[in-house]
């Protein structure tokens, strides 16, 4: 068997998960984000755990182990949000992000998807609007009080060389 080299293939699981999702276009983004609370279980943070696994698992993997860990779910929300959009050939991206306001600093994810020649932005992770626009143009709109700079945007976080928790360093 051949090493895998992205996040989002699209398996049968994928394929069966995101054609029983309703809608098109910007009704189906909605749709997945709401699916993806219920098909995803957040678990306590457990710190050992989810640093064996930070940016090692596939979508597919995600989505078959059904659980994410909460405060730290947001790659591997947003890789299962892009593989459902992939599966119905929407074109995606994988954008992480660094995020400074009200004295606090960190790193997150957001994604890009293409809509009939419109991009939207979305937070599958968080409770914002899935709205019109590339990061950099909705940065202070979409989080108010807090400053975005896109660390690195690809189809997925091993594109952009995050691949374990040891990768964490080369983010700044």
């Amino acid at each position: 068997m051949s090493e895998l080299t992205s996040q989002v293939e699209i398996t049968d699981l994928i394929k069966k998960i995101s054609d029983g999702i309703c809608g098109e276009g910007l009704e189906f983004l909605n749709a997945t984000k709401s699916n993806l609370k219920i098909l995803l279980l957040k678990i306590p943070y457990d710190v050992d755990k989810e640093a064996s696994i930070r940016w090692t698992r596939t979508a597919h993997q995600i989505l078959e182990d059904r659980y994410v860990f909460e405060g730290k779910s947001c790659t591997d929300v947003s890789l299962a949000f892009i593989v459902l959009c992939l599966a119905r050939d929407m074109q995606s991206n994988f954008v992480k992000v660094i995020w400074e306001g009200k004295g606090l600093l960190g790193i997150h994810c957001l994604v890009e998807v293409d809509i009939d020649g419109h991009r939207y932005i979305a937070d599958p992770d968080g409770n914002g609007a899935i709205v019109r626009g590339r990061v950099e143009s909705v940065s202070t709109s979409y989080y108010p009080g807090y400053s975005l700079r896109v660390w690195g945007r690809g189809k997925d976080s091993w594109a952009l060389g995050l691949k374990g928790i040891e990768d964490e360093s080369i983010i700044e």
